[in-house]
């Protein structure tokens, strides 16, 4: 539901709400699957919202579990998502000087 929200329709409140709700749900089953797709999700959201640190740390979260996780697809997504967060804190140099100005 949380993906639908994000994607289908920009619903980033909706799109909280259900990611809030599947990481317990995800950590409960003890299935690292589910845990490292809702860790995913939840960074893409924080990414939509522009929260590129929360972002990262839920992909370092997800990626804890990488090598317990039977979908081995699952961390290619997670390092497409890391890039994402990359290649978004490399465009905030366009716009925001003062964020990539070397001391």
């Amino acid at each position: 539901m949380s993906r639908t929200r994000l994607l289908g329709g920009g619903d980033l409140g909706a799109a909280a709400e259900y990611t809030a709700q599947a990481i317990p749900l995800a950590t409960a089953s003890g299935n690292q699957d589910y845990l490292f797709d809702a860790l995913d999700q939840a960074a893409n959201l924080e990414i939509k919202r522009g929260n590129l640190n929360g972002a990262a740390d839920y992909l370092e979260r997800a990626f804890a579990l990488k090598d317990q996780v039977h979908d081995k697809s699952l961390a290619m997504y997670g390092y497409m998502d890391r890039g994402s967060v990359y290649d978004a804190r490399a465009s905030k140099c366009d716009y925001e000087t003062k964020f990539c100005r070397l001391r």
